[in-house]
């Protein structure tokens, strides 16, 4: 398990989806910075062995991607317009579908800015149980099970 990472958090949006007991001890190891732009974004210092939690509202690819180079991680809700392509989906298995799991995904970004992020990325569709809603998020991390990044 990656317990040296910790978790950025910089928006409270998520915060409203996460109450685990896995993410409630996680969350005692979060900073919380707070932006009103994706300018604010390059004011975050970006550090190492880090899992950074953003709200869709701040997606920029080479600030994505600045992160992964930094040998980081980020977990983030899809926004509704972006574009990409389905490269390979993976089996979800009993205990994730009973956990709220609905699909994982390996995906690349197709749009006009795709060679901002030039890897494969992760796409997890879940369904969070309290709220009955349906979540989509987009990550670099291929390691973490897909419920742990349903819960971050």
């Amino acid at each position: 398990m990656h317990s040296e990472k910790h978790i950025t958090r910089t928006t409270l949006a998520i915060e409203q989806i996460c109450s685990s007991p896995v993410i409630n001890s996680l969350k005692s190891k979060t900073k919380d910075l707070y932006h009103s732009s994706i300018k604010g974004l390059w004011k975050i210092p970006i550090e190492e062995n880090t899992i950074y939690v953003l709200d869709r509202a701040y997606l920029s690819l080479k600030w994505l991607y600045s992160v992964v180079l930094k040998n980081s991680h980020f977990v983030m809700r899809l926004k509704t317009n972006t574009k990409y392509r389905v490269l390979k989906s993976f089996e979800v298995n009993e205990t994730n579908k009973n956990r709220g799991v609905i699909l994982d995904q390996e995906i690349r970004f197709t749009g006009a800015k795709k060679n901002d992020y030039p890897q494969s990325l992760r796409k997890i569709k879940f369904k969070h149980f309290e709220s009955g809603k349906i979540f989509e998020l987009i990550t670099d991390n291929f390691e973490l099970s897909p419920f742990t990044i349903s819960e971050i």
